[in-house]
């Protein structure tokens, strides 16, 4: 029996459910749980006698935008959509198990490395992730909404990665035309990728000693930066949006000619429109507030989710701005712009699996008293996908996302450093030996396992 939700199929003889025991995953980390079946009166075949089972990962990049057609302006879609997992598994030990009793299959899938995070904007625009899970011949399928946390983008890999981050710069000033010296700026970072809940130490060194300007105050902001990109090419931008998260302004002693700055920033926990836009928060709320069913079509409007992510459909950076204010109003300020990263903090294991689970079932199913009856069992893997598997109708201007991501990570931020001067300058600064070392790159560009529609 079918429905005309095409991520749900229903067989009256056969309850089916799909249990996880969390919503939200890092790329590269194992999602876990199980598949319980029980058949209803009037099933003719009791025994399952090929539990193979088909494991979906899909990825969706949607936002709307208005196009000028000379008559007026029209809502247009710009999407994309892709499979970023999708293989048989065969469960061999469940060969002829009994579905007039609960049959409870464990399973854990790998996700995909190269999956994009899952964000949703607050002015439009999301990435979502569906995992569906479907036995074919049983003619079942089910459906739930997973989140998508972020690595870190800036690796050694990618060479955007600096451990330590030093930037420095001298300039000259002018004051109507007429010469005012030059004064240097040295900023110093242990690192440029953070972890959301991890402190971001920073010093910083300003030498007036040959301007004759007096720097009034200093601005240290951290700016957070949305893009919304073409699909035909992800580096062409077609909208973006800065939003200062943070700012601290210091006063600086007007008698000195050479000011050093030490302090400590950390990620805004701030809520906004009754919606936190601090990503540990809101994976906490989602987790709390799951599971998340194949019926739930506003999935993306119930939380506002901003990861750091770059080179997709839609994509998010951040930077620390620092900005000198002169006293004068007769020259200009003068801001520096240094690209910063953040990442999801791995989760530690737990010893007790069995909480936090959440799951997605019909109506008619009840879980909560499975009695004796569910039976358990190994794992095994049939990795080797049906022929049918693949799509052959591939999108050909799709199928080099995964390249134009890795490309779009280097060009944006050589773009940035082309505006500014960076050198390993030897400066009395000593944040690199306080101990703050940069998360461990994880992401792969080595994944197998993603495809295209």
């Amino acid at each position: 029996m079918g429905n005309s939700n095409p991520e749900i199929k229903t067989n009256k003889y056969i309850k089916f459910v799909v249990q996880l025991n969390k919503v939200c995953h890092l790329p590269g980390e194992n999602i876990e749980g199980a598949l319980y079946l029980e058949g209803n009166p009037g099933l003719k075949e009791t025994q399952l006698m090929n539990p193979k089972a088909l494991f979906i990962i899909t990825e969706k990049h949607k936002y709307k935008y208005k196009k000028n057609t000379g008559d007026g302006y029209v809502t247009k879609n710009e999407e994309i959509n892709r499979i970023i997992y999708q293989k048989y598994h065969l469960f061999n030990n469940f060969v002829g198990a009994n579905l007039l009793t609960k049959v409870k299959i464990p399973f854990s899938i790998k996700l995909p490395l190269k999956s994009y995070p899952s964000l949703s904007f607050n002015d439009g625009g999301y990435v979502k992730h569906n995992f569906s899970v479907e036995f074919e011949l049983l003619k079942i399928k089910r459906t739930l909404n997973i989140v998508v946390k972020n690595n870190p983008n800036f690796t050694t890999k990618n060479k955007l990665l600096r451990n330590p981050c030093k930037y420095f710069e001298k300039k000259s000033k002018s004051k109507f035309l007429a010469n005012k010296g030059n004064f240097s700026i040295y900023i110093n970072f242990p690192k440029n990728v953070f972890y959301y809940d991890e402190p971001i130490p920073y010093e910083i060194k300003i030498d007036c000693k040959e301007l004759k300007l007096i720097i009034n105050h200093i601005e240290i902001i951290l700016i957070r930066q949305r893009r919304k990109n073409y699909s035909s090419n992800l580096k062409e931008i077609r909208k973006v949006e800065k939003e200062e998260l943070i700012a601290y302004s210091i006063k600086l002693n007007k008698n000195n000619k050479e000011h050093i700055i030490q302090n400590t920033m950390n990620f805004p926990h701030t809520l906004k429109s009754d919606k936190y836009v601090y990503p540990p928060t809101v994976y906490k709320a989602i987790e709390k507030k799951g599971p998340y069913r194949e019926n739930i079509t506003d999935f993306q409007n119930l939380f506002y989710l901003y990861p750091s992510c770059r080179g997709g459909l839609l994509s998010i950076d951040y930077f620390i701005k620092v900005k000198l204010f002169f006293e004068t109003s007769l020259t200009f300020d003068e801001s520096f712009y240094i690209p910063i990263d953040f990442c999801s903090r791995p989760e530690e294991k737990k010893m007790d699996n069995n909480i936090g689970k959440i799951s997605v079932y019909n109506s008619d199913v009840n879980l909560t008293n499975t009695g004796n009856a569910i039976t358990d069992g190994l794992l095994n893997q049939y990795d080797k996908p049906h022929e049918n598997i693949s799509n052959e109708n591939l999108n050909d201007n799709l199928i080099n996302i995964n390249n134009k991501i890795n490309e779009d990570v280097n060009n944006n931020i050589n773009n940035i450093n082309n505006n500014i001067k960076q050198e390993n300058v030897n400066v009395d600064i000593n944040l690199s030996d306080s101990g703050y070392v940069a998360p461990p790159p994880i992401f792969d560009n080595n994944d197998n396992n993603m495809k295209t529609i």
